[in-house]
């Protein structure tokens, strides 16, 4: 299927915050969460090296040319530049076999949020 770098970024986090959840899944939505981990993670890692390149390049820097952190956030001496040149970053399509999963073998309990970032994965 075609998908964005966006939207393999969400399923990276969706995936993240499903494995660290402590909550019980079930066991064939545990195997997509594998499979699709495995092929996502990889490319989710090469945009994620690029978005740290862009920071380096438009973030506010300390005494040590380090970024500035903030409560979490990067501090950025051109917002709009680093904006600018992200957006066709994560636009971009890319084919990937993702490894479907049957909305009714997902956990009863699943958040919302973690259910959006999930969704090219699932089957109605």
């Amino acid at each position: 299927m075609k998908t964005t770098i966006k939207q393999l970024l969400d399923m990276a986090q969706g995936i993240a915050m499903m494995r660290n959840s402590g909550q019980p899944i079930p066991v064939k939505f545990a195997w997509a969460l594998g499979i699709n981990a495995k092929r996502i993670i990889p490319l989710a890692q090469v945009a994620e090296e690029l978005r740290q390149q862009l920071i380096a390049k438009y973030s506010q820097k300390d005494e040590r040319g380090e970024p500035v952190i903030i409560d979490g956030n990067f501090q950025m001496a051109d917002a709009a530049a680093f904006a600018r040149e992200m957006a066709p970053q994560v636009a971009e399509e890319v084919e990937i076999d993702l490894h479907m999963v049957d909305i009714d073998h997902l956990p009863a309990s699943i958040e919302l949020g973690v259910l959006e970032l999930l969704a090219p994965m699932i089957r109605e």
